[in-house]
């Protein structure tokens, strides 16, 4: 196994700084800290509520979730479930992607998808033999997406796919619950991003039972805390499927921005 690889964000010297890494965004409205907030410290976390309102909002049973210390937990425990196989991704896409396959010993390949619809062709091609695929849609970070057809025909082609959809409430459409249809798919999901709360540390993976247990069973136990579960838990029973102000906001910005440009003509 070649030395393992630290995430470190890229450091350069520009002449406007767009770095908008550190999750810049509208404040989210947070309830009041929770009562009790000593003893959520205290205890080791218990997170039942939590993994029951995540099984309500995406209308699945709970043994179908798995919490996890953001969505990055989740995609490192996939490809460490993979104990040194292979996998197939795309490039440019998630940093992490294969900074986890260095760690966990796993081979990557890389298929070029810098813009336009997902190259099914060539990632079935070149990713032939390897045991896991893993998607990100949007891609971070050039928001390209996958639709529900190429998914399929992925779904088809791998026994197992990792499709993470940390920015899917910024998009068109949301492939989860065609995802949650298919037996050998697991969907990453996140807080981090439309709910603003990357500072707590919470994500989620949903798929088939059986596989999600067995995902869990890699990585550390309780990897949300107490106080963040019950934060999360209070946000996500506030807010229902299409509820967030902030996707709206950022969705009409984002077409104000392509009509501004395309009137300059870029």
């Amino acid at each position: 196994m070649s030395t393992p690889l630290p995430y470190r964000p890229p450091s350069v010297d520009p002449q406007v700084d767009l770095d908008l890494s550190k999750n810049e965004g509208w404040p989210p409205p947070l309830p009041p800290l929770p009562e009790g907030l000593g003893t959520l410290s205290r205890r080791y976390p218990e997170t039942g509520d939590l993994r029951r309102a995540v099984a309500r909002r995406h209308g699945v049973k709970t043994d179908r979730v798995f919490l996890t210390a953001g969505g990055d937990d989740a995609l490192f425990r996939c490809l460490l479930s993979l104990r040194g196989g292979r996998a197939v991704a795309t490039a440019p896409s998630f940093q992490m992607i294969p900074i986890y396959a260095n760690q966990t010993g796993v081979s990557l390949t890389q298929v070029p998808w810098w813009s336009g619809p997902f190259p099914t062709e060539e990632f079935i091609t070149v990713g032939e033999g390897a045991e896991m695929a893993v998607i990100v849609s949007p891609n971070n970070p050039t928001g390209a997406t996958i639709d529900g057809t190429d998914l399929r025909r992925i779904a088809g082609a791998f026994s197992r796919v990792v499709l993470d959809t940390a920015y899917a409430e910024f998009a068109d459409e949301d492939l989860t619950p065609l995802a949650l249809e298919l037996d050998n798919v697991v969907v990453i999901r996140t807080l981090s991003k439309a709910f603003g709360l990357a500072g707590l540390r919470v994500g989620y993976l949903l798929g088939p039972a059986g596989e999600v247990s067995r995902i869990s069973s890699y990585g550390s136990p309780y990897p949300i805390s107490g106080p963040a579960a019950s934060l999360a838990t209070e946000v996500l029973s506030d807010v229902g499927p299409g509820e967030l102000p902030f996707v709206a906001a950022v969705r009409q910005e984002r077409h104000d921005l392509e009509e501004l440009l395309e009137e300059l003509g870029a």
